[in-house]
């Protein structure tokens, strides 16, 4: 696990915008395999998306939320760039 950075800031506010959402995060945290009682889920996207990643981070899935929401939005590039980082890195 890292520490949180300027790379996940970068990524909450994205997927802040493309799954705003409380379901959506709820969808996420579990196709990343990510056990859905240890996230704190909220009404609103940012506190949610803060919540999903600081357990995401904790458990080395960052990489897995990366990949799935740039196999849903391949037009976001970003997404891409950040997973580049993410396989070359094994952690954000």
């Amino acid at each position: 696990m890292t520490a949180w950075n300027s790379k996940l800031t970068e990524l909450k506010k994205i997927l802040v915008e493309l799954y705003s959402d409380k379901e959506d995060g709820v969808v996420m945290v579990d196709m990343a395999g990510i056990p859905k009682g240890f996230v704190a889920f909220n009404n609103k996207s940012n506190i949610n998306w803060h919540n999903i990643l600081l357990e995401a981070n904790k458990r080395d899935r960052v990489k897995n939320i990366v990949q799935i929401a740039a196999d849903d939005f391949p037009e976001i590039t970003e997404l891409k760039s950040l997973f580049k980082e993410v396989e070359e890195k094994d952690s954000l």
